[in-house]
């Protein structure tokens, strides 16, 4: 019928019409491709254990502005670290984390920790494709891939070390990422060396030693695990494996008494590693606490539960359209230059309750120009969550709060130009992606695991308690 139209118009006009509408059509399908393509994702999809239904985005909730203007390195953001971080502040970290049954491609797993973003990224995927006929010889399987050799159980450790670029801002740089299958009592290790990765397969039995060694404080924990002979590392290794039971600058007196069961590694003759905790106990006039390391990675005490506190995914009652997500390589849509969001932006209507995602410590609540209300707390040591954008905060610095607890309304405030929640995730300050960083579960032993464990942390025990029996004896 519209061709028929066009008969009726002068040949001259008629060509020119079917232009245009050609444009029109093209134009059309341009802006119905966008549609379609475009497809704000919800938090449910990025954490499938939600349980909670998403909600309909409000017509306000529109925000266009996501607080990546905001320089996360100002004063205001900053919190004061006590001597004690200040100590084992050396830029080494280690990480560690537990393959699951879900986990079946360690590239996978190296992104959703960020380590994508190091400088030796692109190293290190190379080392192990360069290494995959080792790795499928070794493990006696045909793999499609250098990066799904891994099972249920084994347990990676990474060490990072922060660097600084031309520009000077700090980003990650691999040392080491070792992998352990404790069923085949194997250590698969990539070590940079200069700007490659050396690999060895190690045999864990007859290449590890397991060692003791105690202590007294006298002046600080740090001072006297020093002396008692642990690593910079490994005392890093305690206080984060204690974070949410004890606080080694706060709870310790003089006279306190500690034991720690470690591991060291050895190749060709020659100690390599930053050496393992295993376990550990400690001895105070507030207590005594004991810990040990399980397969899986992690730590529980002498009763089986962890020594870890529960995070929550999401600082919402439910879930609401993400509006913008975390990109640390995000191009400015204006300006065109590389500006990091380093946060989630939900888009939720004013008013609505925002709650914290763990228990811990309220460090930050005030006013800033351009993050608006805005809240920051401390869960442990090694975490910290931020909430932007408030129109009402209802905590105050120093408020202990709950997994779950409301504290506060979101809002409009600062530099923002629509309703909206922006929030963070760090961890051993470095932002990362709130909606996939594996988070701390909190979750005890079961039940078929429980009974052997424990059985072998009271052996574990009665090492350790001679240990420092026998310092005490000698001292």
């Amino acid at each position: 019928m519209f061709k028929n139209k066009l008969n009726y118009l002068p040949k001259g006009k008629r060509t020119q019409q079917a232009k245009y509408n050609k444009y029109a059509l093209i134009g059309l399908v341009i802006v119905a491709g966008v549609a379609v393509l475009w497809q704000p994702q919800s938090a449910d999809s990025l954490d499938p254990s939600s349980t909670t239904i998403a909600a309909q985005p409000a017509s306000e909730a529109t925000p266009t502005f996501d607080a990546a203007d905001m320089d996360p390195n100002a004063p205001e953001f900053q919190l004061e670290q006590d001597e004690l971080a200040l100590k084992l502040d050396d830029g080494l970290t280690v990480f560690s984390y537990a393959i699951g049954k879900n986990d079946n491609n360690l590239q996978d797993i190296l992104i959703k920790h960020g380590l994508n973003l190091s400088l030796d990224y692109e190293n290190v995927i190379s080392a192990f494709r360069r290494e995959q006929p080792k790795l499928q010889s070794d493990r006696k399987g045909g793999y499609s891939s250098a990066f799904r050799f891994i099972d249920e159980g084994m347990f990676i450790e990474w060490v990072v070390e922060t660097d600084q670029t031309a520009f000077g801002a700090s980003v990650p740089r691999i040392n080491e990422i070792s992998i352990y299958d404790h069923s085949k009592q194997r250590k698969y290790r990539f070590e940079r060396n200069i700007a490659l990765f050396d690999f060895n397969i190690i045999d864990v039995v007859g290449n590890t030693q397991q060692l003791i060694v105690a202590g007294e404080v006298t002046t600080t924990f740090y001072d006297a695990a020093l002396q008692a002979g642990l690593s910079n590392s490994q005392i890093k290794q305690l206080v984060s494996m204690l974070q949410w039971r004890f606080d080694f600058s706060e709870q310790v007196h003089e006279g306190d008494r500690f034991a720690v069961s470690l591991e060291k590694e050895f190749f060709d003759g020659r100690a390599i590693g930053h050496g393992r905790v295993l376990g550990f106990t400690y001895q105070s006039k507030d207590g005594d606490l004991t810990a040990m390391r399980h397969a899986d990675g992690y730590f529980y005490d002498n009763e089986g539960q962890s020594m870890e506190d529960g995070f929550s995914r999401l600082p919402l009652e439910k879930s609401f359209r993400i509006s913008s997500h975390f990109n640390p390589r995000r191009v400015h849509p204006i300006t065109g230059q590389v500006r990091a969001h380093k946060g989630t932006d939900f888009a939720v209507p004013r008013g609505t309750n925002v709650l914290t995602t763990a228990s811990g410590t309220v460090v930050k609540s005030e006013y800033h120009y351009a993050a608006g209300n805005y809240i920051v707390i401390r869960h442990g040591r090694d975490y910290m969550t931020r909430y932007l954008h408030l129109d009402e905060r209802l905590v105050e610095v120093g408020d202990e709060v709950a997994i779950g607890q409301k504290i506060g309304l979101s809002g409009n405030t600062g530099r923002s130009t629509g309703p909206h929640l922006h929030y963070e995730l760090i961890h051993r300050n470095s932002a990362v992606n709130a909606m996939t960083f594996p988070l701390p579960n909190g979750v005890p032993l079961k039940e078929l695991e429980k009974d052997v464990f424990i059985t072998n942390l009271q052996k574990l025990q009665t090492a350790l308690l001679d240990a420092i029996n026998s310092q005490l004896r000698t001292s």
